[in-house]
């Protein structure tokens, strides 16, 4: 009898899990991996729009290219943040190296900025279904379905959290073909619990699955033993950075915020009314032009909204994405490793509604998140249109400062309607000195919400060369100068 190997599955024989396998089997290859296509598309367009948008300068993504710009990333961002390492040594290093070797412009760092921070999350994504696009096609289900229902929800606004889904299915991957105890799955691991406090319960979820995959009681060791060096690590670091809060439940679930999120709340109607199609007419979605019109509805409803000034489409668009992916992560997570408990089954003759309904409802999300990131891209633009124009360069003359209601009030009114939904506005210093792209701005926008942040600048400041900044000096004085009068 051969001895038994890592990719041999462990017999969890239960209804639940059975039942579970056999939905995933049932799925049919062909349209995941479409669909896996389509994703990877999308967010190929988004990194475009990245790099020639200047969209890192959304909310605290102002403030990272700053501290980039002035030469101090890890000093002024990322020395409290340290759990998050990986994604700044995959996004933060890479920009601050190419800015300084070429000597880019404030502006240019940004959209490199961009380029590299929605890059990273492609490439994640291609190298998960390159694990299992001949192996395992069905399984393509698990990364689509996190972009589309929670990924996509939070374009926009550069939360570290955007990186841990890729982290996640590149590890989950290797363990499920047997390759627990690799380098792969180990730096797959490492990188998902050190992009983002909420990603830990995923990464857990991946520790245990491995730890069950595996056989040899040494290995069993390893792997458990390398999983609590690691959490212990991140706590650490946590407690020892001061970024513990994002795992209170008032910071992880924002109920006040996730109520009033448009794009939520939108991606869920959507999503339900598909799933009632395809229960009411079960071969609906065997025609091309159901996909179509869906697509089209589902892409169409947020920018017909859009046309109405009420409606909000920042609102809320860090705190609801990231709760959403770092639920997302978990629950499928969950759910993937129930279903390979058992290994591979063969699918049910008669596909169940799960399993019929799963492609369409995820394509319905996805399409819905497409049109939320078109309807904020209209008002991001608006809003950026305004702001370049107050902080437009002029020969001679100091940033006096300028707060955001009179800012409001020189602006036209759309660009004004926008600039008031303004969240994370104590970004706007900083996002000043970078718009007036290596020039002194005419005016240095500001708000007073969160000035401990601007308290935490001020004691650093002093730490930045200036013939090392993008930033010209007069700028540095005037955002020292603010800062410390907080």
């Amino acid at each position: 009898m051969p001895a038994p190997t890592d990719a041999a599955p462990a017999r969890r024989a239960s209804g639940a899990t059975i039942a579970l396998a056999r939905v995933v089997a049932s799925l049919e290859p062909r349209t995941w991996r479409r669909l896996a296509v389509a994703v990877a598309v999308i967010q190929l367009v988004g990194v475009a729009v990245a790099a020639g948008d200047h969209l890192m300068l959304e909310g605290d993504g102002a403030f990272c290219v700053y501290a980039i710009a002035v030469g101090r990333p890890w000093l002024l961002k990322w020395a409290d943040i340290a759990p998050r390492a990986a994604v700044y040594g995959l996004t933060a290093v890479p920009t601050a190296w190419i800015a300084q070797a070429a000597h880019l412009s404030p502006m240019a760092i940004a959209d490199l900025n961009g380029l590299i921070f929605y890059a990273v999350p492609l490439a994640q994504f291609l190298v998960a279904c390159a694990l299992v696009w001949r192996r395992a096609p069905r399984l393509l289900a698990f990364p689509v379905a996190t972009y589309a229902c929670a990924s996509a929800m939070q374009f926009g606004f550069p939360s570290e959290i955007a990186l841990a889904p890729g982290f996640l299915w590149i590890c989950l991957f290797l363990v499920d073909r047997g390759q627990a105890i690799s380098l792969g799955a180990l730096v797959g691991f490492v990188g998902l619990l050190f992009s983002h406090e909420l990603a830990v319960p995923a990464a857990v979820i991946a520790a245990g699955f491995a730890a069950v995959r595996v056989r040899g009681g040494w290995r069993v060791v390893a792997v458990v033993v390398t999983a609590l060096i690691c959490l212990a690590l991140d706590a650490a670091l946590r407690l020892a950075g001061g970024t513990h809060g994002e795992m209170a439940p008032a910071s992880a679930f924002p109920i006040a915020t996730l109520l009033q999120s448009v794009q939520l709340w939108l991606g869920l109607g959507v999503a339900g009314l598909t799933l009632l199609a395809v229960r009411v007419r079960p071969k609906l979605f065997r025609q091309r032009l159901a996909w179509w019109a869906t697509g089209a509805l589902a892409a169409g409803l947020p920018l017909a909204l859009a046309l109405s000034p009420s409606i909000d489409f920042e609102h809320g668009l860090y705190p609801t994405g990231r709760t959403v992916i770092a639920l997302a992560m978990a629950s499928l997570a969950g759910l993937f490793v129930a279903a390979r408990l058992d290994g591979d089954l063969a699918p049910d003759p008669m596909p169940p509604l799960a399993s019929r309904a799963a492609a369409p409802v995820v394509f319905a999300a996805l399409a819905c998140m497409v049109g939320c990131a078109a309807a904020f891209l209209t008002e991001f633009n608006l809003e950026q249109d305004g702001l370049r124009r107050l902080v437009a360069a002029t020969p001679g003359r100091g940033p006096p400062l300028l707060s955001v209601d009179d800012a409001a009030a020189l602006v036209v009114p759309a660009e004004a309607a926008v600039l008031r939904h303004r969240q994370f506005a104590w970004t706007l210093p900083y996002r000043s000195a970078v718009l007036a792209d290596g020039a002194v701005p005419a005016h240095l926008i500001y708000d007073r919400f969160n000035a401990s942040a601007f308290r935490d600048y001020c004691t650093r400041a002093g730490a930045i060369d200036p013939a090392r900044s993008a930033i010209p000096p007069v700028a540095l004085a005037e955002v020292k100068a603010y800062a410390c009068a907080q």
